[in-house]
């Protein structure tokens, strides 16, 4: 029994303790600020002026805190103001301190982590600024937050003094505002003498509570920054960007020198037949660098083509609307003789591999199919690669490899934000990187020759009947093409298809082809005709297409926070 209630006490201890830990934690911003003063100094020896800036701080903890935070906007009117921090101090003595940027803000992290303090207590802060004067209204002005809206902590109260070169003194009245943001009170006092303009609140603030001035400074002696200015206050960030820039223009170098294409004839003449050994999937890459949907296409009507698919068309028409559903039969189920693509594109369809398997294309499961079609791309790129020679691996390697650190440069960029000019610099590069990694591989010079020729084929296949006559009359370029015959038309169909044509290529054969083909079932044979045939093809691609597509990859102021400066604070 002693031990049980000796268990028990200990773990209430410990809980006990642990929730007062966590109430110590949450009442770190439990204090009230009995006095708040800045003293500025603002002299014309920068443009846009240079400001001295000493805060003190009158507090009083009522709970363990190590410290306070005082957080400084960085930015005024567009211009970085270069905030150098001079001193810290605590009751009279320097004061450990750690710096950080947040939210456009320079926070100050003043105290000791290893230690904590409570009761009253006075800091003071030093720091330097430039540009701070704003140029926006009809004369210059000196609009300053002074405290800021952003602090948790209720003010006793908010004093100010500034003092301006005495050349800069103008006829008209200061200003000041109180209140949380946007607050147009004045419950505020001044008083001006000789140079020096001192303010004062009338009523202690509540949490978000700021005193703004305004002092109105004479056209001339404070000078607008400029471009300039802009350069010198700059010249790191530009040096680092540039570097960005140097780097990108040394990618694209290293792309024309390893990534372009080599140069082929030049000129490209009509063929009539695809090269040899080469399916219409591999002329699509070939084509074009990738694997759309229309190579997949190509695919299965090659195969359909050589009785391996019957492919049904059914369509019914409801009111005006037309709806077409397509449907894939398996006619053969020995796939020996059929290259890796074509096999794996049978296998993603037909899930028995059995002959007179029928699927309706819409019910394909996408998952199965995206994951055949990323593997018939490995694939078709692999063939034309190792097999035939028609892209080089060292340029597709030295493309990965592009690829890779462009997409770890520009993770880490976002780790440099604070130093502008680098974080541009390793943007630009990671992009240049990663888009000219993408386009580093190319063809080989026997794959430009094979490329020119499917150039040739595809003028062939999309050249106009008005246009094929002049050609044939050209002396320079005799066109002596085949005899137009169905066998020619379907041996190179899913090349069109591959390539985008096949509607061209079908309307030639108008008057030639006048029914169906018997791997394609649908179609009326007494209203058949080429364009018909062309338009069901497009929505066999369409179609075929959207079941994998989805998941494959490939001046002034008039109210209080609205100057420079300010900011905020709280405890740690």
């Amino acid at each position: 029994m002693k031990k049980l209630l000796l268990l028990t006490t200990l773990l209430l201890s410990g809980f006990f303790a642990n929730l007062s830990s966590h109430a110590g934690a949450a009442s770190v911003n439990d204090f009230a600020i009995n006095n708040f003063s800045a003293d500025y100094v603002l002299t014309n020896e920068e443009a846009g002026g240079k400001l001295t800036t000493t805060e003190e701080v009158d507090l009083k903890y009522t709970a363990n805190n190590h410290g306070i935070l005082r957080a400084i906007p960085i930015d005024y009117k567009g211009w970085n103001t270069k905030i150098k921090i001079k001193s810290v101090q605590r009751d009279g003595a320097n004061e450990p301190y750690s710096t950080y940027n947040e939210n456009g803000n320079l926070v100050l992290k003043i105290g000791d982590p290893d230690k904590t303090i409570t009761g009253n207590h006075f800091y003071k802060i030093i720091y330097e600024q430039r540009h701070v004067v704003n140029f926006e209204g009809d004369t210059p002005e000196f609009y300053w937050d002074v405290n800021g809206t952003e602090w948790q902590q209720p003010f006793g109260s908010i004093n100010a003094t500034v003092e301006i070169p005495s050349n800069a003194t103008t006829d008209k009245e200061p200003k000041c505002f109180t209140g949380t943001f946007g607050s147009t009170d004045k419950n505020c006092v001044y008083e001006s003498k000789d140079n020096q303009i001192n303010f004062a609140t009338l009523k202690p603030m509540g949490v978000g509570g700021n005193m703004s001035i305004a002092v109105d400074l004479k056209p001339g002696v404070f000078k607008k920054p400029g471009p300039a200015d802009f350069l010198k206050d700059n010249i790191a960030n530009i040096l680092a960007a540039s570097v960005g820039l140097i780097a990108s223009i040394g990618i694209f170098i290293l792309w024309l020198k390893k990534g372009k294409d080599h140069s082929g004839r030049g000129v490209i003449i009509p063929e009539y037949k695809p090269p040899k050994t080469i399916t219409p999937g591999e002329f699509g890459l070939l084509a074009d660098y990738k694997v759309d949907s229309r190579d997949i296409t190509a695919t299965l009507i090659d195969l359909a083509i050589r009785g391996y698919v019957r492919i049904h068309e059914e369509k019914k028409k409801i009111i005006f609307i037309s709806n077409r559903k397509y449907k894939l039969e398996l006619l053969k189920s020995n796939y020996d003789n059929l290259k890796t693509h074509e096999k794996k594109l049978l296998d993603a369809l037909f899930s028995t591999k059995q002959a007179s398997e029928i699927i309706e294309v819409k019910k394909i499961n996408k998952v199965t199919m995206s994951k055949a079609v990323q593997e018939i791309r490995e694939s078709l790129q692999k063939d034309l690669t190792d097999k035939y020679g028609y892209f080089e691996k060292d340029a597709k390697k030295l493309g990965t490899i592009m690829t890779v650190l462009g997409g770890i440069l520009f993770v880490a960029s976002f780790f440099l934000l604070f130093l502008p000019g680098l974080f541009f610099a390793a943007l630009i590069t990671a992009i240049s990187l990663v888009q000219f990694g993408r386009l580093m591989p190319r063809r080989s010079h026997a794959g430009v020759e094979v490329y020119e020729k499917i150039q040739g084929l595809k003028m062939y296949m999309n050249t106009a009947e008005k246009d094929r006559l002049k050609m044939m009359q050209s002396v320079d370029r005799p066109y002596a093409e085949p005899a137009k015959t169905v066998e020619l038309f379907e041996k190179l169909l899913p090349f069109a298809i591959a390539v985008g044509v096949e509607k061209s290529w079908a309307k030639q054969f108008e008057g030639i082809l006048n029914e169906a083909p018997d791997w394609y079932s649908g179609t009326n044979y007494r209203t058949f005709n080429s364009a018909v045939f062309a338009s069901s093809l497009s929505g066999v691609n369409s179609s075929f297409g959207s079941s994998y597509t989805s998941s494959s990859s490939s001046g002034g102021g008039g109210f209080s926070g609205g100057g420079g400066g300010g900011g905020g604070g709280g405890g740690w």
